[in-house]
Parts: structure tokens; C-alpha cells; sequence
């Protein structure tokens, strides 16, 4: 068995798994999370400032959640920010949010394919906790603000990083704004949020699980004691 934690590691064993059969791991990402954006370049193509904070807001695929809502309460920020959200295939979302005028610069985004560049862009991600989204952050460095975790396993994603100091919880839309006032307003806790993706990330799990299908088609034992 592969796993994302050492969590769900203990969650496999108390229901009878044999430890020594489960590997931590982590979650495969594509390879484009590890390369490096020059962030000025795509800061200039929506004409975004590096100088001040980029909050990126995504609900998955479909654009779920109250995203519009989270906007809304973000644009009473009193800090010189901006907001990248995107709204994946919900129309209705997109529509809304290119009508609307801010008082702080906000780019709407549709489905798109530069989720790596904008993740490396970003001061501060706002989503949901799903699992491959949670891993391409964690691998970007990127502070993750929770918001609608879908019960089951994103609420068991929300509870380990928040256990592990890897991330922070706004409990609504109406609380998300506070949230994200207290993060900008202190870099040294930004900071200590980045320490701790490091320390649980797991940038290298698509080499590690391939590794491990090719030693037990073998016949062998050759991984890493995960």
C-alpha cells in the first residue's frame, strides 16, 4: 500500500494492514511542478505585481465552492493585494466575476494549464483540501488557506496539515477575509508555514512509487524504508 502520511499510514494499520506492506510516499504530480517560472514573466502577462501579495483561489475543476463570496470578503483587504481565481469550467462563476469591479486587481481564469506557473506566482493558495491539489502545493511551497473541505477524505487532508502547522482554516467565506489579514500581516508566520511544507512534502513520489512497482515486479525489496 502507498500513502500520502504517516496518518493514513496508522489509520491502514489499526484496521489490520501489516506496517512493513505500507509505504509513505506520497501523491504523483506532474513533472511541471518542478520546474522553475521565471515569476515576473507571468506576473506581466496579467498584469500582476510581484511587489505585492498574489492570492490564488481555486475550487477544483468545476469552480466549487463560494468562491464568490471569498472574493468579495477578500476585496475589503486593506493590504495592496491581488487576487487570481479560477473558476474552471463553471460558466455562470466566470461571468459573475468578469462583471464585477474590485477594488483590488482580480483575474479570472477559466480551465487552464499553467496551474504550476500561477501556484509559483502565488504568495497564498485559497481552496479546498483535495488531495492532488494539497501535493502540487506542498511542492511548490505554497501556504494553503482551507475553506470547504468536502467531508471524508478532504476533511482527513484538512486535519493532518492543519496537525502538522503545514497550513490554517477559515471556517467561512465570512471568516476568510481575518484569516488572510493575519497571514499578511505576518511574513514570519508565512514563513514558518513554508518550513513546515518542506519537512511533509514529498516531491519525489512518482520516482519513489515507480521505483517500487519495478523492485516487486522483480521479485525484490529495493525501496526506500518509508
Amino acid at each position: 500500500y502507498v500513502v500520502p502520511s504517516e496518518e493514513v499510514k496508522r489509520r491502514f494499520v489499526t484496521r489490520g494492514i501489516d506496517a512493513s506492506k505500507i509505504k509513505v510516499l506520497g501523491i504523483p504530480i506532474h513533472p511541471r511542478f518542478f520546474e522553475r517560472t521565471d515569476r515576473e514573466a507571468i506576473a506581466r502577462r496579467f498584469a500582476l505585481d510581484v511587489r505585492h501579495p498574489i492570492i490564488l483561489i481555486m475550487g477544483g475543476s468545476s469552480g466549487f465552492g463560494r468562491l464568490k463570496e471569498i472574493v468579495v470578503k477578500l476585496d475589503h483587504l486593506p493590504h495592496p493585494c491581488q487576487c487570481v481565481v479560477l473558476a474552471g469550467t463553471n460558466r455562470s462563476l466566470y461571468a459573475w466575476l468578469i462583471r464585477q469591479r474590485f477594488r483590488h486587481r482580480v483575474v479570472t481564469l477559466g480551465h487552464v494549464e499553467i496551474v504550476p506557473e500561477l501556484m509559483e506566482l502565488a504568495t497564498m493558495l485559497i481552496s479546498k483540501p483535495g488531495g492532488l491539489t494539497t501535493s502540487e502545493a506542498l511542492v511548490k511551497r505554497l501556504p494553503l488557506v482551507i475553506v470547504n473541505p468536502i467531508p471524508g477524505q478532504e476533511a482527513y487532508n484538512a486535519r493532518y496539515l492543519l496537525a502538522q502547522g503545514a497550513a490554517v482554516q477559515a471556517e467561512s467565506p465570512e471568516t476568510v477575509r481575518q484569516t488572510v489579514r493575519d497571514l499578511l500581516d505576518s511574513p514570519a508566520r508565512l514563513e514558518a508555514l513554508r518550513r513546515r511544507i518542506d519537512e511533509i512534502a514529498h516531491p519525489t513520489a512518482a520516482g519513489d512509487i515507480s521505483t517500487l512497482l519495478f523492485a516487486l515486479a522483480n521479485g525484490t525489496r529495493g525501496m526506500p524504508k518509508a
